[in-house]
């Protein structure tokens, strides 16, 4: 495309290929590219520009509009936006629904709340040394309460409504250490993933000032990572040795096994695609594993990739077209999995520390 005139009106491409921009726009609204899209020369517009998939620089390339430009993603070329040093081992994080704040479980110095709002200087908003050593952390929905899986103190729900001055709202004492946790999405129900053969541990959280134990399933391994399925019914648990399985927990007094599949190297970590059709594993030793759990109950190979270094966590662009590995000592690695049969590495950037996990910014800028 190029040379287009658009009288005002918007303009949506929606190609099966890749469609070359090449600038030269006059009169376009508001531009909208569902699938891949590269871009060279002059693009402006009137309105907002969002692009939904992949893009590709040719050259220099200008984008401007006069609302809002969505980030156009570089993933070939990661760099260093901001770094905060912490007293602690940083394991695990999680992002308020506004990006303002990270929320760092750092390990013996327990969660510290950061305030991103200028990437380039961030800066620590507030901190509570949690009784144990805080391996992950996720947020209700309201953003009100941060649960931390807190290894041998198991699981810690702290008040975060004041950044600045968070405050204890229960505990549970898990069975093992805890090392992972996601909530329900009604917020009624925290489950946790722990080291012990009491495996995964299902916790009633709807009054965070007294939770209880409400079941647990053994998954005869460490289980280092957990994701529930968008509607709730499944909990995906990286098993460690163990591999992936899959566990229906749509009665959560009685929690079933459903499938499971033997990755290669040991499960570290789980996330799935928005559709729920595959499972992307970070698998240790044998790099990104692509599971496909159409069928739950008969999970199958899709795809894997061999990362560079050891991969430890695992998350996905909005797209889903990429995933971000944290890979140990080698930091993070940036792999195409448009076609999960055949994945290809984009980009890498060394942490210069030993990248455990990785979240994502909303726009997927940072």
């Amino acid at each position: 495309a190029a040379g287009v005139e658009g009288n005002t009106n918007s303009l949506t491409l929606n190609f099966t290929g890749t469609t070359a921009i090449d600038g030269g726009f006059a009169g376009i609204a508001n531009l909208t590219s569902l699938g891949a899209v590269s871009l060279s020369g002059n693009v402006s517009t009137a309105g907002d520009q969002n692009y939904a998939s992949s893009v590709t620089l040719i050259g220099d390339a200008t984008v401007g509009s006069e609302g809002t430009s969505a980030f156009v993603p570089n993933y070939a070329n990661p760099t260093l936006a901001g770094n905060l040093s912490l007293g602690g081992f940083a394991r695990g994080v999680t992002l308020s629904s506004d990006n303002r704040y990270a929320f760092v479980a750092d390990g013996g110095y327990g969660l510290q709340i950061i305030d991103v709002s200028n990437v380039a200087l961030p800066g620590l908003a507030g901190n509570l040394d949690t009784s144990g050593s805080a391996k992950a952390v996720t947020l209700s929905a309201d953003g009100r309460y941060a649960f931390v899986a807190d290894r041998n103190a198991g699981l810690q729900i702290i008040d975060v409504s004041n950044v600045a001055t968070p405050t204890p709202a229960g505990s549970f004492m898990t069975i093992g250490d805890a090392l992972s946790v996601a909530l329900s999405s009604d917020g009624e129900y925290a489950f946790v993933a722990t080291d012990d053969a009491a495996g995964l541990q299902i916790i009633d959280v709807s009054n965070v000032a007294s939770p209880s134990s409400v079941s647990n399933f053994a998954t005869g391994a460490d289980t280092v990572d957990v994701m529930l399925s968008a509607d709730g019914r499944y909990a995906f648990v990286a098993a460690s040795y163990a591999g992936l399985q899959i566990i229906d927990v749509s009665n959560v007094a009685l929690p079933t096994r459903t499938g499971t599949f033997p990755t290669t190297g040991d499960a570290y970590g789980v996330t799935l695609s928005s559709d729920g059709g595959y499972a992307f594993v970070a698998a240790s030793y044998a790099g990104l594993q692509i599971v496909d759990v159409s069928n739950v109950a008969s999970p199958t190979s899709a795809g894997s990739y061999a990362t560079s270094d050891t991969a430890y966590g695992v998350t996905l662009s909005s797209d889903g077209g990429y995933a971000f590995v944290a890979i140990g000592d080698g930091g993070l690695q940036i792999i195409d999995v448009a076609n999960v049969a055949s994945p290809t590495a984009t980009g890498i950037f060394d942490t210069s520390g030993f990248a455990l996990s990785v979240t994502l910014s909303s726009d997927g800028q940072y």
